[in-house]
């Protein structure tokens, strides 16, 4: 069956608004305060990427296939579309061209299988002509999780769009995820947006390697502003604050009187400030080139394998899930 914009509505995880627009299915991660916001810096079209998105029903025996078209929604040209069947993978296309259009086809290979399709993390996915198998039924997540962040966050650059560790967490926690990792992004409070239509049961931040590169003079003072921010919106829910993970090439190396551990110090102070909880991040992912696709900054798939399933674990652990 031929699925309607408000039926793909009904199965989309991490859109906060879906909407039709020349024929296509368009899901948007931020409000239109925060796409102004991130548009002022010079962030468009980062923030129209389907990072974290993905769409989820229980399906019976049969094909799915849709249209789709990847506008830009990173520095890069690449995107990636990834499925899995019961956790199985039975499609994954990834894509480093200029292709700005293609068509997903996979078959479901029993009944009351739970079918996931991963939108392109670092592309702005819009969907046509979606058709599965009739009598599907939108699945329910335990929970819901907000993740703020830089690149990584983002997911620059997995090959399988379900890998990065934004996505990882979110299987490993049977949650919805609202992805508002952009790359290139630093602690800017003005992004937070106190009528955001997502209600998080525990929220993750994840900024500090952009900042430190920057040199930014006032950063303390900007990681305090941005904290006393979230957790005014925010006083009751818990907050995992993820300094910078290892970083290849910056040993000894100062910027604006500041290294990198000092940045990762800063964080700490100013999230437990809050109330919020420091996450020890240098043991997220294995500090060596191997876990990195760029052998220094953002991690290759299995680098994000690791940082998900480690987060997951201190997160359950701290929060006796």
């Amino acid at each position: 069956m031929k699925l309607s914009t408000n039926d793909i509505k009904s199965i989309a995880l991490g859109a906060i608004r879906v909407f039709e627009k020349n024929g296509y299915t368009v899901l948007r991660r931020f409000t239109p305060y925060q796409e102004e916001v991130l548009a002022g810096r010079n962030f468009t079209p980062r923030q129209f990427a389907t990072a974290g998105m993905k769409l989820e029903f229980i399906s019976k025996k049969g094909e799915v296939h849709f249209e789709y078209l990847a506008q830009p929604g990173a520095g890069a040209v690449c995107h990636g579309i990834s499925a899995l069947c019961d956790g199985v993978e039975v499609f994954n296309y990834y894509n480093t061209t200029n292709a700005q259009s293609g068509n997903v086809f996979f078959r479901v290979p029993s009944d009351n299988c739970k079918v996931t399709i991963f939108l392109a993390n670092t592309a702005d996915i819009r969907i046509k002509s979606l058709n599965i198998p009739e009598g599907y039924e939108p699945t329910k997540r335990e929970r819901k999780i907000l993740m703020l962040g830089d690149s990584i966050t983002h997911g620059f650059n997995a090959q399988r769009q379900y890998l990065t560790y934004a996505n990882v967490l979110g299987e490993r926690m049977n949650a919805e995820i609202l992805n508002q990792g952009i790359g290139g992004d630093k602690f800017h409070a003005p992004n937070i947006d106190p009528e955001l239509p997502f209600t998080p049961d525990l929220i993750t931040v994840a900024y500090g390697t952009n900042d430190w590169a920057a040199a930014i003079p006032e950063l303390a003072e900007k990681i305090d502003e941005y904290f006393k921010k979230l957790r005014s919106v925010y006083p009751t829910t818990p907050i995992f604050a993820i300094p910078p993970i290892w970083r290849g090439n910056v040993d000894g190396l100062v910027k604006n009187g500041l290294t990198l551990d000092d940045v990762r110090a800063l964080v700490k102070e100013k999230a437990e400030k809050y109330g919020c909880i420091a996450v020890d991040s240098m043991a997220l992912v294995p500090p060596a080139e191997e876990f990195f696709m760029d052998r220094f900054l953002h991690p290759n798939d299995m680098g994000f394998i690791l940082y998900g399933v480690n987060l997951a674990d201190i997160i359950k652990k701290e929060l006796n899930i």
